[in-house]
């Protein structure tokens, strides 16, 4: 055995700097491998700055043979998926051996383990043959947090607090961890403690504040903020902490005062400005959150996001020259790329250029806009008389993007049923569903297809289908319940279907415009004509005016019928259902 020491220790080594490769995603979270941060509260990096320079690291001990010996045990019996024979070897090498480089790598297969107890002695190890190492305390921490042993975290974030300078860096280093505990009020309590310990520092309480939020603990939250406050008066960090907790709490109003007069003294600070700028623009003050924008860019030419934001606005507004503007200046500066070349093609598309539409949604590569931007290319692409090519479009999206498969052949479907080819369109959902047969989103576009083709049983079969694998779908339950009050004499049932899609999506215009005609079909007018004015609150569509004055004129109040359907038509010429009805009740 002595004499293949050497190559073991090279081989195991490697292992130790490298690690291994089946040894992936440890359930416990270790310094480089957190869990996601908290949104605002914590955006800490993913690993702390070590305080030592590089230089500064403790050479690496030399191996004996036992160590080895258990290493290489441990290595094994992890390629095995033997994890409890792994971390038992492994923390045995780590009490045994002065190279903290074996206590991390014990942590690491016992975090992989979910192994919390022995997780926790390999990171007490690593700090006792480490104890410069932020990452060996960062570790002992959220491990002692974990298992509720607080006091032991609080050494450990102190001592990284203290080495990190105890100001903003330490602190929002600190607020990540936390914030990534499961047990919110157990991390809050900590940060409680470690900001008493700092009385008078305002990151400290910064940091609280911004716990406390993530906490979902706002009144605490809101005294820390102010602690900061009066510790550093008017703090833009601390200003806008304050206004996002107002926020929280559901003091919009208040928020929005107080940033307006903390952006009156300090007119220059851009995160506040920004901060009451986003803040109007979620209280739907628009022209005030415009103003606001404007004078963001006018200070700073180059800020993406108000530029950004300005381009959505024009474009919300329907001043579609200025939006373009604002988006093609997003490009110069080589920011939002991608969502600059969708919007700029949603501008093209509105102004009548589907030409120019196409090209710039085909420029949309990556992101969360490119499935959009694609099918909105093909349905151009479709309209303009290609169909063809659309269908090709679609076809080489879904070979480079299986995971949407489903939802690219139900618009396939939609463009051909557009193009006047509702056959070849049921053809495709049969064809794709023989390899998918338990696709509720491919059988509920059959069955709305098979409703406009008069094949009823189809429909009801689909749906009840979808209904089977997804009992709370509230579009198949309203779309069944719909079709049994709309093309038969089932009334009693349909109405069962559509009060289930009502519980589930009680604001839904559509489901509120079912409920309404079930209503007017079982003869209770009054009931019919509720349900059907509020869902034309909600929408503005065609069909449900069609049913609210029809309703309105079986009670014998004509004109005011009249009168619902030549708004709707207004609104939505293009209405089938208004059409007919219209025709059914106004011609002789």
């Amino acid at each position: 055995m002595k004499t293949s020491i050497p190559i073991l220790a090279g081989l195991l080594a490697a292992l130790l700097l490298g690690g291994c490769q089946h040894l992936q995603n440890p359930g416990v979270a270790l310094p480089a491998e957190t869990g996601p941060a908290a949104p605002e509260a914590a955006e800490a990096p993913r690993q702390l700055v070590t305080a030592a320079p590089p230089a500064a690291a403790k050479p690496a001990e030399a191996l004996s043979g036992e160590v080895l010996f258990d290493i290489l045990l441990g290595e094994i019996a992890g390629q095995r998926n033997r994890l409890d024979v792994s971390v038992e070897h492994y923390l045995q090498a780590a009490e045994a051996s002065r190279d903290p480089r074996v206590a991390e790598r014990a942590l690491r297969i016992a975090a992989f383990a979910k192994d919390e107890q022995a997780a926790l002695a390999a990171s007490r190890r690593w700090v006792e043959l480490d104890p410069d190492s932020l990452d060996a305390r960062q570790s002992l921490a959220v491990l002692a947090l974990r298992v509720g042993i607080e006091d032991e975290a609080f050494t450990q974030l102190e001592h990284i607090i203290t080495e990190l300078g105890a100001g903003d860096q330490a602190f929002t280093a600190v607020t990540g961890l936390l914030a990534r505990d499961e047990d919110r009020q157990a991390a809050l309590q900590l940060m409680q403690r470690l900001a008493q310990q700092h009385p008078d520092l305002p990151d400290a309480h910064l940091a609280l504040s911004r716990l406390a939020q993530h906490a979902g603990e706002p009144e605490v939250g809101l005294a820390a903020a102010q602690r900061a406050l009066t510790l550093r008066p008017d703090w833009p960090e601390a200003l806008i902490q304050r206004a996002r907790l107002r926020v929280q709490k559901g003091d919009q109003e208040q928020a929005l005062q107080e940033l307006a007069a903390a952006v009156e003294r300090q007119p220059e600070a851009p995160g506040l400005r920004m901060t009451y700028a986003r803040l109007l623009l979620d209280a739907r003050q628009l022209q005030a959150a415009e103003q606001q924008f404007e004078r963001i860019v006018e200070q700073n030419p180059e800020h993406g996001d108000a530029v950004y934001s300005l381009g959505l606005l024009a474009l919300e507004a329907e001043r579609y020259e200025a939006a373009r503007e604002h988006f093609e200046r997003l490009l110069e500066l080589g920011g939002r790329n991608q969502e600059s070349r969708y919007y700029l093609g949603r501008i093209a598309e509105a102004r009548d250029a589907p030409e120019a539409a196409i090209d710039w949604y085909d420029r949309v590569r990556e992101g969360e806009y490119l499935m959009d931007a694609q099918v909105r290319s093909a349905r151009l692409r479709a309209q303009l008389g290609d169909l063809e090519a659309a269908r090709r479009q679609l076809h080489g999206m879904r070979v480079r993007n299986p995971e949407l498969a489903v939802q690219l052949y139900v618009v396939e479907g939609e463009l051909l049923v557009m193009a006047g080819e509702a056959r070849q369109a049921m053809d495709l959902y049969d064809s794709v569903l023989e390899d998918m047969p338990d696709s509720a989103d491919l059988l509920y576009a059959r069955a709305l297809l098979a409703e406009k083709l008069d094949r009823l049983e189809q429909t009801e079969q689909d749906l009840r289908r979808v209904l089977e694998l997804e009992p709370d779908n509230a579009p198949a339950l309203n779309a069944l319940g719909y079709t049994l009050a709309d093309r038969t004499d089932r009334y009693r049932e349909a109405l069962i279907y559509i009060e289930k899609a009502l519980a589930l999506r009680p604001e839904d215009p559509a489901i509120l415009d079912s409920m309404g005609w079930v209503q007017y079909r079982l003869g209770n007018l009054e009931q019919a004509e509720q349900y059907l004015r509020r869902a034309l609150e909600q929408a503005r569509d065609g069909e449900i005016a069609a049913h609210l004055g029809e309703v309105l004129w079986q009670q014998g109040r004509q004109d005011e019928a009249r009168r619902v359907w030549e708004a709707a038509r207004e609104a939505d010429a293009d209405s089938p259902v208004l059409e007919r009805t219209m025709q059914r009740f106004l011609q002789p």
